[in-house]
């Protein structure tokens, strides 16, 4: 892992309303998501996770998506070489909203973000405002 990999995982049952109508890479299922920020104290996981946007340690981000025999589920995504330039920005956007609530209603009126949210609004703010997701390898 390296410092903007997006990291999208499982938690808890791959039967609940996120999950059905989310498709991971190769049909995987998945309802959560967060981007990998490494600082002098190690690696993190910048996430909007209940109750708030924050940084959590990529071990504690692993450890929840573990399925019923212990074996974490996770894919790791990575921007295409010629995206890379926009993760300075692109984080810097993103550690600016530590503390925003989290957003058990899914909505996207800003006054609070769902993990899939905050890397949208990242990416688009790196992007000069111009939706850009679809540049992953």
């Amino acid at each position: 892992m390296k410092t903007g990999d997006i990291i999208f995982t499982q938690i808890g049952s791959s039967e609940n309303a996120i999950s059905a109508v989310t498709e991971g890479y190769n049909g995987a299922r998945v309802n959560h998501v967060g981007i990998v920020v490494e600082n002098r104290l190690g690696f993190f996981v910048l996430e909007a996770f209940p109750p708030e946007v924050r940084l959590t340690n990529k071990k504690v981000y692993i450890n929840r998506s573990k399925d019923f025999s212990g074996n974490p589920r996770y894919i790791i995504a990575r921007l295409k070489q010629e995206y890379q330039y926009l993760l300075p920005n692109a984080i810097s956007y993103g550690l600016r909203q530590r503390d925003i609530p989290y957003d058990r209603r899914y909505l996207t009126d800003e006054a609070a973000l769902y993990c899939s949210e905050l890397i949208v609004d990242m990416f688009k703010f790196a992007n000069n405002g111009t939706f850009f997701l679809k540049n992953l390898q």
